[in-house]
């Protein structure tokens, strides 16, 4: 094989420049959400209709505002939030409203809602996104991390292209890419699943392989709803929290009847089995279940954090006086106080009289 020498390369060739591979360590990322949202990504969050997407978005975006925590998992700093909300506009509006008053958001509001038509067909139409963002940090004096299109269908449809193509999905990815190239964000985008629930995103299979991240929301028969994610490039595939969707007062209506606007419930629904510790969700057989109810009984009932190891024990047998029976009852409470330090979710301190506490939830 015959190679071209310097002297034989077009000049008018092309400029390219190359850099070693994996010889420097990474950077970590860096996280809007840990362990969920990073800066730099695109991610789907991808839901049957009626799921609380839109509701989601919003609770997600006013706890990043804030650097709150958001369902057991931290926010590092504070971000602002641009929305581009190709439906339910009013209903963005009136959530935020409700959701500040509930969850006491004092302080700089800095999440925004966009009604512009959002051009995903041109460079200029997400150009003019860019050019948004850097007014919006200037005028407020904050930084933009998360930027939502909700709905990407929507958005694309608007732009006179089709969702179930993959050449026009491309185009949008690429355009999208202009937006990373000019500023330090995470772009959500907001999809509808297909006829088969739980296999991503309706239209093109493209958009997956433009996506750091999918995440889906599935319902059970009840009102509790499920974010998982289910493919990922650096995160593991898994479920990221559950959530419920609650009525909060909302003033009254023309006919001066009470009205309610449905909000992200703050707590965490749990299985019957099983409890929220430390934003985790840990299992319990009957057992455990019966010996941690014991044990926040007596600490309610002592109005302390902590109790003696020995109190919370020897409650576990009152009123047994047949030796067999009382043996028995020492030795699987015995197991369970050790199946609970295990989990996590008990901590005894060591010394002479050693105390047991539960870890905040």
């Amino acid at each position: 094989m015959e190679y071209l020498t310097n002297s034989q390369e077009d000049d008018d060739a092309d400029e390219f420049s190359a850099v070693i591979i994996g010889e420097t360590k990474p950077d970590l990322p860096r996280e809007l959400i840990t362990g969920f949202l990073c800066l730099g990504e695109t991610s789907a969050l991808v839901a049957p209709p009626k799921s609380g997407k839109s509701k989601l978005v919003l609770d997600m975006a006013l706890h990043i505002e804030h650097a709150r925590e958001w369902r057991g998992k931290s926010v590092p700093r504070p971000y602002g939030v641009l929305i581009f909300p190709r439906e339910r506009r009013s209903q963005y509006h009136e959530d935020a409203y409700y959701q500040r008053i509930r969850d006491r958001l004092g302080g700089a509001r800095k999440t925004f809602m966009s009604a512009n038509f959002l051009n995903l067909k041109t460079n200029s139409g997400v150009r003019g996104v860019v050019k948004l963002v850097r007014s919006l940090e200037r005028e407020h004096d904050c930084k933009i991390g998360l930027i939502v299109i909700d709905t990407l269908p929507m958005a694309i449809a608007e732009s006179g292209l089709d969702e179930n193509s993959a050449k026009d999905v491309n185009a949008v990815a690429a355009r999208l890419q202009i937006i990373h190239d000019r500023l330090d964000v995470h772009i959500m985008l907001v999809a509808h699943t297909g006829k088969a629930g739980g296999r991503g995103p309706r239209g093109s299979s493209a958009l997956v392989g433009h996506v750091d991240m999918v995440a889906e929301i599935a319902m059970d028969k009840t009102s509790i709803r499920t974010l998982s994610v289910t493919d990922a490039n650096h995160l593991v595939p898994g479920e990221v929290t559950r959530f419920q969707i609650k009525g909060y007062p909302a003033g009254t209506d023309d006919n001066g009847q009470a009205r309610q606007v449905g909000l992200i419930d703050p707590s965490i629904p749990v299985d019957d089995d099983a409890i929220m510790i430390d934003g985790r969700t840990v299992k319990l057989s009957p057992t455990q279940l019966r010996q941690l109810q014991r044990l926040k009984d007596i600490m309610g009932r002592e109005e302390a954090e902590s109790i003696p190891v020995k109190l919370w024990r020897d409650s576990a047998a009152d009123g047994v006086s047949d030796a067999g029976s009382k043996k028995r009852i020492m030795t699987a409470f015995d197991r369970a106080k050790r199946d609970l330090i295990t989990k996590r979710v008990i901590t005894i301190t060591k010394g002479k009289h050693p105390e047991v506490s539960i870890p905040a939830s």
